[in-house]
């Protein structure tokens, strides 16, 4: 399946959804269309794979409770046997997220790269596993390693990762030159 990564802004579940079943899986709310999304999205989601994992990843992103978190990892259980990778990238997340499963890194970033098995091109898999490596998270800290994997998602198309390129060149790290031209080109793509 082809996935659009832009940060798309949406007020209802009904729109988020549709995203999700057309490939586009980043979404932004309003702090005030939480609620009603999720008040909605249950009356939505079908037993499809993509609703069960845009279902789950909303409730991980956006629980409101413990029991969503629970929610949430039960989905991404049903989903890895089901062989759904989507299914790892929601686990990976709990795991960092460290609310109902313990943060180990290591067992964390062996499920975003089990989805980069299946589907070498997805960026948000790249960028977290980029982030991984920037930060020391599961294995020893690598930045030039990092900055491959943070690239990569940038030239998927993943926000946040054109965002951090964006970063670099805005502050000068790790080989970026300072250039706030390039800095302002991409804060604009992102």
């Amino acid at each position: 399946m082809w996935y659009d990564y832009k940060g798309w802004w949406i007020s209802s579940a009904q729109e988020y959804i549709n995203n999700f079943r057309n490939g586009a899986i980043c979404v932004t709310f309003s702090k005030d269309d939480i609620e009603k999304v999720h008040r909605d999205l249950p009356r939505l989601v079908t037993s499809t794979e993509i609703d069960q994992y845009a279902y789950g990843f909303f409730l991980m992103k956006y629980a409101r409770n413990i029991d969503d978190s629970y929610k949430a990892l039960q989905i991404s259980k049903d989903l890895m046997a089901k062989g759904n990778v989507l299914g790892n990238y929601l686990y990976a997340h709990l795991i960092f997220d460290n609310k109902v499963l313990k943060r180990i890194d290591e067992i964390g970033l062996q499920h975003f790269l089990r989805v980069l098995q299946d589907i070498p091109n997805f960026a948000p898999a790249l960028y977290n596993v980029g982030l991984c490596h920037y930060r020391g998270d599961g294995t020893p800290k690598n930045i030039p390693l990092a900055l491959e994997y943070f690239e990569k998602a940038r030239q998927g198309g993943f926000n946040a990762a054109i965002n951090y390129i964006g970063l670099l060149y805005y502050n000068g790290h790790h080989g970026y030159p300072l250039d706030y031209n390039k800095a302002f080109e991409c804060f604009k793509e992102s």
